[in-house]
């Protein structure tokens, strides 16, 4: 079953994806938001190279999570790209990878975003009749 923007599962996922996406990205603001005003902007000029590049990954997950609303497959690359960087900083500095489940829980939608883009682009595709689907049969 289709419908004007792909099928009936591809539109379930997008706005699963968007309604888990908001208070994520809402949360994670707050929590940007709180620490200025608690401590004020001086602790983000003295952060160390560490806290400055895993702060740089987690912004990343939070654009992607906002730029998915319009651009799907952006913003899960952002988003997926951000909390994988995120992982790894944290794994070179500590030798370990964060507790729990939470970074990956706030980042779910943008893997969402990432699967409802590539879907959205192979279908357009195979719209198009894109030379990937014109193979030769004997």
């Amino acid at each position: 079953m289709k419908s004007g923007n792909g099928p009936k599962a591809l539109q379930v996922i997008r706005w699963i994806a968007r309604v888990a996406a908001g208070p994520a990205a809402a949360v994670i603001l707050l929590f940007f938001i709180g620490e200025v005003l608690a401590e004020g902007l001086a602790p983000l000029l003295r952060m160390s190279a560490r806290e400055s590049a895993m702060m740089v990954a987690f912004t990343a997950v939070w654009l992607g999570l906002v730029l998915g609303w319009r651009w799907e497959l952006l913003g899960g690359l952002f988003t997926v790209g951000g909390l994988a960087a995120f992982y790894l900083l944290d794994y070179a500095f500590s030798g370990t990878f964060p507790r729990g489940p939470y970074f990956f829980l706030f980042a779910s939608p943008g893997l969402l975003f990432l699967i409802c883009g590539l879907w959205a682009r192979t279908s357009r595709a195979r719209q198009r009749g894109s030379p990937r689907d014109r193979t030769v049969r004997f």
